[in-house]
C-alpha cells in the first residue's frame, strides 16, 4: 500500500493520473521521476511516510520499532566521532534508533541509500529537536555533500527526513493522510 500512496501522491503533484506516474532508477536502486519532484519513501510496520521536495534532493527514513541492529553490527555504521561519543556517554537503545533513522534519511537523499558506507557520516546523538534544520555533511568519492536533517514528530515512531543543500524556507512541514482508494 505505501507503493500505491506513493503513486497516488506524486500524481497529486503532477497533475496526472497514478498510472501515468513514470519512474526511473540510479546506479543503486534509487527511483526518481525525471524532472521531478524529488520524492523518498520510507515505512514500517503500518505506517508509512512520503517526502516530496522541487528543488533538492530528500530522504526520509522511519522506524516503528527497536533498532534491528545488533551492537556490533552498529560499530560499523558509527563514523568515528559517533563511536568516541558512545564511549563517552551511556546511550539508550532510543539514541541508537534515532541516529540510525537520522543516517538512512542522509543517505537516501544522498541517493545511495546503504550502499554507501554509514559510518562515513556524522549525524551525532543530539536531543531530538523537531523545530530546526542541523546540517550534516558527508563524503562521497572524495566530495563533500551538505545536507540538513530534521527530526519529525510522528506519534511512537521515530522519523527524520533529510534535504541535500539548505534547509526549506521557514515554515512547517505539511502532514497529509491518505486514504487508500476503494478495491
Amino acid at each position: 500500500m505505501a507503493h500505491v500512496a506513493l503513486r497516488s501522491v506524486l500524481s497529486s503533484y503532477l497533475k496526472r493520473t497514478p498510472s501515468e506516474v513514470s519512474f526511473i532508477v540510479n546506479a543503486w536502486g534509487k527511483p526518481s521521476i525525471p524532472g521531478g519532484p524529488h520524492f523518498s519513501l520510507a515505512h514500517s510496520d503500518d505506517l508509512a511516510v512520503i517526502a516530496v521536495d522541487f528543488e533538492h534532493e530528500i530522504g526520509v527514513d522511519l522506524e516503528t520499532g527497536p533498532l534491528a541492529l545488533s551492537s556490533d553490527e552498529m560499530a560499523h555504521v558509527l563514523s568515528p566521532d559517533e563511536l568516541a561519543e558512545r564511549r563517552e556517554r551511556d546511550l539508550t537503545a532510543a539514541d541508537l534508533l534515532r541516529l540510525w533513522v537520522r543516517k538512512e534519511a542522509v543517505l537516501k537523499a544522498l541517493g545511495k541509500g546503504v550502499a554507501h558506507d554509514p559510518s562515513r557520516i556524522t549525524v551525532g546523538f543530539p536531543a531530538a529537536d523537531f523545530e530546526r534544520w542541523r546540517p550534516v555533511c558527508a563524503v562521497d568519492d572524495g566530495v563533500r555533500h551538505v545536507f540538513h536533517r530534521l527530526d519529525v514528530r510522528l506519534g511512537d515512531a521515530t522519523c527524520a527526513v533529510a534535504r541535500r543543500d539548505r534547509p526549506p524556507p521557514a515554515g512547517p512541514i505539511a502532514f497529509r493522510n491518505w486514504i487508500p482508494p476503494a478495491l
